[in-house]
């Protein structure tokens, strides 16, 4: 029998399994690469079942101790308490709130202890005199899972190991990489380990804006330990220059016209739309033009101040946007360099019924004191139903929605966080609004 921390531990691993039995697939299997901190829970509660020792209690016995990782735990006991950092914002203290997901975002560890995890990575599976894990195991979690499916434009994913054979964040470098990064609220850490150089990285922060740069420190952290060890300088290439304008027919550009479900930020909706022979791109209220380059992309063209003086657009200036077919569907690619990203799918907006219309508005959280989810609006863009989230007072997000009937809308798009459905459900008498486990209220009422 467990009790105590250890019992709500098991409960929540567990809670996973009882509370997904009725859900559905947002996709096809193996249609796309979309990381899931559910996933990793029902892996946990799978370790738990079978192994018959509830999660945190056994990654100690079989992995945490035997490593010599003396003061990591899934579980904050009291020795771990003791030892952790303090949490930050802008200077400030702030208290970590708790993380439901146990096997997926609350391995408590420092840097000398992830150090002898890489430490038995980069040794076949041993540490000491003891095989930790079997040689075929680690060979597996570092083999690519879904390997050529064109809708993870190249991003490949071991098990549990973020996989880069180009090393494209250090320009120059050609050799196998794996790794993974964390994030809490006020807690950021990378991990990086690289075979060939049998060399790791490992960077932790302890405040909020540490989510800036932990990644690129660990990069700059790594390029440096490379070129000590090896004794030569990583040369990156010369950056390519932008493809040259060219004119596009307007059957060219009516192709790609439309809505596009953009999964990342607060856009939501990016319309595209031809006036006469040029294409524009609006969305978040703002139209810019979008010039077709050579090789099928588009770049944004920088508006003028007065129609006279370009407006310069930064970051944006930089990238390229494509529009392939992939998997009979249309999606919004976004490049910088010799690196891409898929940033959406194309969608046809779903007439509004007057059942969502009427409950457009401001929600409040009437089921928990969790103050991430600090703004719910549910609104309407572009002729789109949507989402429009605020997190932690400073972060928005917008998603648009596909009604299927007059209680459910399903989030429009490709990827993570996406195929889920926003219900209407009777709570206390009235209509609330559910999603993720979220009860809200329209503000008003």
């Amino acid at each position: 029998m467990v009790t105590g921390d250890v019992q709500r531990h098991a409960d929540a691993v567990y809670a996973y399994a009882t509370l997904l039995h009725d859900q559905y697939l947002a996709n096809p299997p193996n249609y796309i690469f979309s990381y899931s901190n559910v996933g990793y829970g029902l892996l946990g509660h799978a370790i738990q079942q079978v192994s018959g020792t509830e999660f945190s209690a056994g990654m100690d016995a079989t992995l945490l101790r035997p490593l010599g990782m003396e003061h990591a735990s899934f579980n904050l006991r009291a020795d771990v308490t003791a030892r952790l950092a303090k949490g930050y914002e802008r200077g400030t203290e702030k208290r970590e709130p708790p993380l439901g997901n146990v096997p997926a975002g609350n391995l408590h560890a420092s840097v000398r202890d992830l150090s002898r995890f890489i430490s038995m990575v980069l040794a076949n599976g041993t540490a000491g005199n003891r095989q930790i894990m079997r040689p075929e195991t680690l060979a597996e979690m570092t083999r690519a899972q879904h390997a050529g499916n064109a809708v993870d434009m190249g991003m490949r994913m071991g098990l549990g190991w973020f996989l880069d054979y180009n090393a494209a964040d250090i320009p120059g470098y050609h050799g196998p990489r794996y790794g993974h990064g964390g994030a809490t609220y006020y807690y950021h850490s990378k991990l990086l380990v690289f075979p060939r150089e049998k060399l790791g990285v490992v960077v932790l922060s302890n405040s909020a804006e540490g989510a800036h740069c932990v990644g690129d420190l660990a990069m700059l952290v790594a390029k440096a330990a490379i070129e000590a060890k090896s004794g030569k300088k990583i040369v990156p290439p010369k950056p390519e220059p932008m493809p040259p304008i060219v004119t596009a027919t307007r059957d060219e550009l009516q192709a790609v016209a439309g809505s596009y479900a953009v999964q990342y930020g607060n856009v939501g909706i990016l319309r595209l739309y031809l006036k006469g022979n040029r294409l524009y791109a609006r969305a978040g209220g703002y139209t810019l033009e979008m010039l077709p380059r050579k090789g099928g992309t588009f770049s944004l063209k920088a508006p003028k101040i007065l129609g006279l003086f370009p407006l310069p657009l930064g970051e944006l200036g930089k990238v390229r946007f494509g529009f392939p077919i992939l998997n009979n569907r249309r999606m919004l690619v976004v490049y910088r360099g010799i690196g891409q990203m898929l940033a959406g799918t194309q969608v046809e907006p779903v007439a509004i019924p007057a059942a969502w219309r009427n409950r457009l508005g401001s929600y409040s959280v009437i089921n928990s004191d969790d103050r991430f989810l600090t703004g719910f609006a549910l609104t309407e863009i572009a002729g789109f139903l949507a989402v429009r989230v605020t997190l932690d007072g400073k972060t928005k997000v917008t998603v648009a929605l596909a009604p299927q009937n007059d209680a459910e809308a399903v989030i429009l798009g490709i990827g993570r966080a996406v195929g889920d459905t926003v219900r209407i459900i009777q709570r206390d008498g009235e209509d609330q609004l559910y999603y993720s486990g979220y009860y809200l209220r329209r503000e008003g009422k």
